[in-house]
């Protein structure tokens, strides 16, 4: 693991749209994953994220904007993953892994777009 951080409730962690430098864990606490709809001037809520879970990894893996806001629902505890230690780790195995893993966050991001 990388660094931890404390988190306060009502703190954005992550903003739909920001680049990607960083992917998390969450150590303690309860964060919503949302989306803004500037139409209605209001958010979706995607999804709640549990202590042991870990977000942020689609636009750390193939590079593109963040997808989703995060926010914290309580005060939370999370480990910082950097992405130079998991590009040194992933450049010590096979390329097809590295496909695997590009083809599926382009799954996942193309689902999360309907």
């Amino acid at each position: 693991m990388e660094d931890i951080v404390k988190i306060k409730k009502g703190h954005i962690l992550i903003t739909e749209g920001d680049k990607s430098t960083s992917m998390y864990l969450l150590k303690s606490g309860l964060l919503k994953v949302y989306k803004d709809m500037p139409a209605t001037k209001g958010t979706y809520a995607i999804r709640t994220i549990e202590p042991g879970e870990i977000f942020g990894e689609l636009s750390f893996i193939d590079g593109k904007e963040r997808s989703a806001s995060v926010k914290a629902v309580e005060d939370c505890e999370v480990y910082i993953l950097d992405y130079s230690l998991f590009k040194s780790m992933l450049g010590k195995q096979p390329k097809w892994i590295r496909l695997v893993m590009k083809s599926m966050s382009s799954k996942i991001r193309d689902l999360s777009e309907l």
